[in-house]
């Protein structure tokens, strides 16, 4: 059959027919790579779609990521300084609190989660602090993840409001206040009994049961049992007071440590 297509009934070569075979032949496979190199073309063009699509997506994310950062960021150092100001004396509270219950419920719209009697069980309040459990503690300082960690910072954001409430700090430190004005008045009372007698006339007269005292003898008794009375109150309440300070140090902690992770997870565009 290729003897027919090739040669003549003379038996001549038809070097027409050969050129046109050759032709034929070489266009399709001219045909076969350019669909092959098509084909590639395609599937390359689809894998770099793909590839920028992720690109897109993991941008998106952390740019939604970093935008929620710097918004937790911000409500809560808004909050930390509405607290803190309620401190200073010249601050009038219920000017504050307004903002202070505003700024707070915006911060807790970021840990938006359902709270439980198990997270109400495992923070609270109690003789002004905040109590927390070991198992809430090792959850809101992990350092690897925020798993589980919304509904425990929500839970203590509520508290740390609730600390301040009613103006609590202030009312405190005027206890504080009133107990050194009044160590301070028994002092002036009684400085010209201590300034008339030696130290160890003062020892022995302390000493001596209040039922055989009596005049200045009794007032000078009287007045150091209430100056130490008046010292272990202060100290007590001083108490109450750096309870409100670790509080806070406490939150800007775990926040501080949760933004953090949360800005690795946007630099690797998540």
């Amino acid at each position: 059959m290729l003897e027919a297509l090739f040669w003549d009934h003379n038996g001549d070569f038809q070097s027409a027919t050969a050129a046109a075979a050759v032709a034929l032949i070489g266009a399709i496979i001219s045909a076969v790579f350019s669909w092959l190199s098509y084909k590639n073309s395609v599937k390359t063009a689809e894998r770099q779609y793909i590839m920028e699509q992720k690109k897109i997506d993991a941008n998106l994310k952390a740019k939604a990521r970093i935008e929620w950062i710097i918004g937790v960021r911000d409500k809560t150092s808004e909050l930390v300084s509405l607290l803190l100001s309620l401190q200073k004396e010249k601050t009038v509270f219920y000017e504050q609190w307004l903002e202070i219950e505003k700024v707070s419920e915006l911060l807790k719209l970021y840990f938006n989660s359902k709270m439980n009697k198990k997270v109400n069980s495992e923070i609270y309040i109690e003789q002004n602090k905040i109590i927390i459990s070991e198992t809430a503690t090792s959850i809101v300082l992990k350092e690897n993840n925020n798993i589980n960690k919304h509904a425990y910072i929500k839970k203590y954001i509520e508290c740390l409001v609730e600390l301040y409430k009613d103006d609590n700090y202030k009312n405190i430190s005027n206890k504080i206040r009133f107990y050194h004005d009044s160590i301070n008045k028994l002092y002036e009372d009684n400085f010209e009994y201590w300034m008339s007698h030696e130290q160890s006339e003062l020892e022995k007269i302390k000493n001596t049961p209040p039922e055989k005292l009596e005049g200045e003898d009794y007032d000078y008794v009287a007045a150091e049992k209430n100056i130490e009375h008046y010292q272990r109150k202060i100290k007590d309440i001083e108490v109450s007071l750096t309870n409100y300070h670790k509080a806070i140090d406490f939150f800007t902690t775990v926040i501080s440590l949760y933004l953090k992770i949360e800005w690795d997870k946007a630099k690797e565009g998540q």
